[in-house]
């Protein structure tokens, strides 16, 4: 009988070991969810709703109207997924990152994205490298690319439909293009003088783990 009673509270302590394991790795590494614990460790009202896109350890809040991303440098995160809407709250345009971490190499923009209202967003940010405009996305007539010394390449797909020479300002910068040549250059003198001062390969896809 004491054999048995020893082996019941073994087994006891072990779950509740694993149960604090679990919690403990829910808060430090787990995609953050909508609870009480998350609201207050970031500093949020209380009605504001907090949620993930599954793919990231960034918080996205749904606040007034608009959309806010949270984040930790400690997670050490290489790509940035920005979702397309966050509680039924479309995204049609990026501002200017406040604080742009240097762990991220890559950022993945949804095919919602209006140019018009999203200008010079990743200014002065360091040690991103790949620029994704998603599958769908027709408008990046807007100026994306200023003061970005480690971009390398910007993946575009061929259902784009406008561009300009403000897109990019940066040199040594490639440009990556799903459709043909003959589609690049239907895209008016924009799309011409882009690829008169910069790298542009066509008939290439978007890279795989971006259209995940």
């Amino acid at each position: 009988m004491d054999a048995k009673r020893l082996r019941l509270k073994h087994i006891a302590v072990l779950v509740m070991l694993l149960v604090l394991v679990g919690t403990l790795l829910s808060f430090f590494i787990a995609p953050v969810v909508s609870d009480k614990r998350t609201r207050e460790r970031l500093g949020l009202p209380e009605d504001a709703f907090v949620t993930d896109t599954g793919r990231d350890p960034w918080v996205y809040v749904a606040e007034a109207g608009s959309v806010y991303l949270y984040g930790d440098k400690m997670f050490g995160i290489k790509r940035l997924y920005i979702p397309s809407a966050v509680n039924g709250i479309p995204l049609d345009s990026v501002t200017l990152f406040y604080h742009k971490p240097e762990s991220i190499e890559a950022v993945i923009l949804p095919a919602t994205i209006n140019a018009a209202k999203t200008f010079n967003a990743f200014r002065g940010w360091t040690g991103m490298r790949t620029l994704v405009f998603s599958s769908g996305t027709e408008d990046v007539s807007g100026s994306y690319i200023i003061y970005m010394p480690d971009l390398e390449e910007i993946y575009l797909p061929a259902s784009i439909k406008k561009i300009d020479k403000n897109f990019l300002k940066e040199d040594g910068v490639t440009l990556y293009y799903a459709g043909t040549e003959e589609e690049w250059l239907a895209l008016g003198d924009g799309a011409k003088w882009l690829m008169a001062e910069h790298t542009v390969v066509f008939e290439t896809p978007l890279p795989e783990w971006a259209e995940k």
